[in-house]
């Protein structure tokens, strides 16, 4: 039972003591306030905090991906037997013999480049890849073969390779052209 005592004390004024226990209406509000402030403010830093991770595990990804795609072009042109075995070559795909008389086949089709070597069937080698990714090809005059697919005698005027790379993953996108000077057209030799 709540008992309210009235005590006078030495300058005669009242004090009312209350013997209740627990916490007014107002400390209740006022502590649900802060505990609801202090959760947003938490539950930000930690969405923050987990777009960052995946912003940067997304770059990461793409780079990894487009490195690896433009380093085994790179490697595989320079296996190039000679500038009569390109034997296709468009906008999206590249299809040559190296030196092992490996056929070997690079192709762009919905957003992955594919490998294939000696028919074994298309590997993905990168994916993420925007419509913007193409293969462009140049004379030795560093004018750009316009032609798409090029004709067999503008095969015969290859002499750079540039792959251009786009891709994108989440608010993440990149891009890397490579130039490749196929080895053996470098210094015009053909091995025979």
């Amino acid at each position: 039972m709540n008992q309210r005592v009235l005590i006078f004390d030495n300058n005669m004024s009242i004090n009312k003591r209350h013997n209740d226990k627990g916490f007014t209406l107002v400390e209740v509000i006022v502590s649900i306030l802060i505990f609801g402030i202090i959760s947003i403010l938490l539950g930000r830093l930690i969405v923050t905090g987990a777009n960052v991770y995946e912003s940067i595990f997304n770059r990461k990804e793409i780079k990894d991906n487009l490195y690896l795609a433009q380093r085994k072009l790179n490697i595989d042109l320079f296996g190039l037997r000679d500038i009569q075995h390109i034997s296709y070559a468009d906008k999206t795909i590249l299809r040559f013999i190296n030196s092992s008389l490996d056929t070997i086949q690079y192709r762009y089709q919905s957003g992955k480049l594919y490998k294939n070597q000696n028919g074994d069937g298309e590997h993905p080698i990168a994916q993420y890849l925007t419509d913007s990714t193409s293969f462009s090809y140049y004379t030795i005059q560093g004018s750009i073969i316009s032609e798409d697919p090029l004709s067999s005698s503008s095969l015969l005027t290859i002499w750079l390779v540039r792959l251009d790379l786009y891709a994108a993953k989440g608010t993440q996108t990149m891009k890397i052209q490579t130039a490749t000077f196929p080895q053996n057209l470098k210094y015009g030799v053909v091995k025979d």
